[in-house]
């Protein structure tokens, strides 16, 4: 089946593939899905990182770090400054022992993965966030309508497009 070109009346068309739209509203289009995208990435690490207990959780992992530096033989000063998420000196650290020092740093790991995923669950569980996600679901859909490309026939000898029947 051959087309004609609107513009030259040549039959020699071939298929391409253009915008919908210009290429300000293709830039627009790109613009705004990236935001919904990142929405996209950060819920899901939330979806999947969520923990419906995850105060208890927090608490529970700050004891067992309490029981285990308790059991490291490390003073109450430094297993609350731990707990409570803070950095011991070094001159602190010097004065201890290599095991203590290793039951230190484990305990400051726990401690601040169960901080993490606390707070994971807090922003994901928030009502900012679903309305955060209504609205990169919306730019995402705006943005993908302005990306959408269409089937076109152009024309070799003059460049003019027509639209494919």
């Amino acid at each position: 089946m051959s087309h004609a070109c609107p513009s030259c009346d040549s039959t020699s068309l071939v298929p391409r593939r253009a915008y919908r739209h210009g290429s300000l509203s293709v830039f627009v289009g790109r613009l705004l899905l990236v935001p919904s995208i990142l929405v996209l990435v950060l819920g899901s690490m939330g979806v999947v990182g969520f923990r419906p207990a995850a105060t208890r959780e927090a608490v529970e992992r700050a004891r067992a770090a309490t029981d285990e530096l308790a059991s490291a033989g490390v003073s109450d000063g430094l297993v609350a400054e731990v707990v409570a998420s803070r950095a011991p000196s070094d001159s602190q650290l010097a004065a201890l022992s290599d095991e203590q020092r290793q039951s230190i740093r484990r305990a400051q790991m726990a401690v601040a993965e169960s901080g993490a995923h606390a707070t994971m669950s807090r922003v994901t569980s928030s009502d900012a966030f679903r309305v955060l996600v209504v609205l990169a679901l919306a730019s995402g859909v705006l943005g993908v309508f302005l990306v959408r490309k269409t089937s076109v026939l152009q024309c070799t000898n003059c460049g003019t497009s027509a639209p494919s029947a």
